[in-house]
């Protein structure tokens, strides 16, 4: 099983469909407003998709051929990640790979990578976006606290 904080449009989730037989939880808000709001997501192409109407939709489009058939495939979960990863402990999913891409500022990639290793501690945990000095921070501050 796989669980993935930060799905936006499906790329990853339709990788890890294309070349695993998992299970894969899509955790994310899905939320046009914090997109607007956000100025980490300021450039013109982001502003485009949006303009395509919801990022939810697009994103349920995009891993169609992906859906849940009972044995694999995407189960997206419109919530926070925290939250998401909290009901997800109490249902007895244990995760193989945990793949956070979700917020790239420090306090939540922070929670985000905390909750993960706190809640899943034998999971493979492996992020994204690298180059943004917040989750740089972020991931270094987890990696020395634990």
């Amino acid at each position: 099983m796989i669980i993935e904080l930060g799905t936006w449009l499906g790329k990853s989730a339709d990788y890890f469909c294309r070349n695993t037989d998992a299970v894969v939880f899509c955790v994310d808000l899905w939320d046009n407003g914090v997109i607007e709001r956000d100025s980490h997501y300021a450039s013109v192409n982001n502003k485009d998709i949006l303009r395509r109407g919801s990022i939810y939709d697009q994103c349920l489009s995009n891993l169609w051929n992906h859906k849940y058939d009972g044995k694999k495939g995407i189960i997206p979960m419109k919530m926070d990640g925290c939250e998401a990863l909290q009901i997800l402990k109490e249902m007895g999913v244990e995760p193989d790979l945990l793949y956070i891409d979700a917020s790239h500022h420090y306090d939540g990639v922070m929670k985000d990578v905390s909750t993960a290793i706190d809640l899943f501690p034998s999971a493979h945990i492996v992020g994204d976006d690298w180059e943004y000095p917040d989750v740089q921070r972020a991931v270094k501050d987890c990696a020395q606290k634990y």
